[in-house]
């Protein structure tokens, strides 16, 4: 089972409740969110590490997970070598994907208007080609970029592994030598935002849970 749970970054929340949650953070914690300038960049991150808390829940670990997070050599956190989780945000939103039965990533974007010609080389010729032929370019551009976010940030090495380096056929892609499966989420349609999920092992849609958290 994959439970992907999402919530809103908002004004009002950062007014009224943000400081009492961000309490119940470990101090290091605290000090990080805190460092952010952009009220809305400390916000994602205490909301972030809030839905990681709530989605250990789902698999019944009852010790608090943000005090026992454990990196591997490329920073990316996880808890206690069973649960595997990834954050991702993107202006007012925030996901987070968990489960005991895969490594994953998850990446969510805004597609806002770019100039797509100066991310040519983040693609394969392929990939390139099917952009730029794309009766919505910028569509197709985002969905292959979180595609590729989500898959990087599975593989858990961060920018050491270049996007061109690799390329997906049918919603499949390998790296070093590992298959990753990659799954559209859909939070709402009428939402302008690309959102992938990638896991090491093929799983069951059905298996993927999404559940809007609201925090006060």
């Amino acid at each position: 089972m994959i439970h992907i749970l999402c919530t809103k970054i908002s004004e009002s929340f950062h007014q009224n409740g943000f400081k009492k949650l961000l309490a119940e953070l470990p101090k290091v914690m605290q000090s990080k969110a805190n460092s952010y300038r952009r009220w809305q960049d400390q916000q994602a991150f205490l909301l972030g590490r809030l839905l990681v808390k709530e989605g250990v829940k789902k698999f019944g670990y009852t010790k608090d997970p943000l005090v026992n997070f454990q990196y591997n050599t490329f920073g990316k956190p996880f808890i206690d070598g069973s649960i595997n989780f990834n954050i991702s945000h993107s202006q007012s939103y925030v996901v987070c994907a968990i489960s005991n039965y895969c490594n994953l990533g998850i990446d969510i974007e805004k597609r806002n208007s770019i100039p797509l010609d100066s991310f040519k080389t983040q693609f394969s010729e392929e990939e390139w080609n099917e952009i730029s032929i794309s009766k919505n370019s910028t569509l197709t551009y985002y969905e292959y970029w979180t595609k590729k976010e989500a898959t990087t940030k599975g593989v858990g090495k961060g920018v050491s592994i270049p996007f061109s380096s690799f390329t997906f056929k049918e919603n499949t892609t390998q790296i070093e030598g590992v298959t990753w499966y990659i799954y559209p989420i859909n939070l709402d349609e009428k939402l302008d935002y690309s959102v992938h999920l990638a896991c090491n092992k093929r799983i069951d849609p059905k298996d993927i849970r999404i559940e809007n958290i609201i925090f006060k």
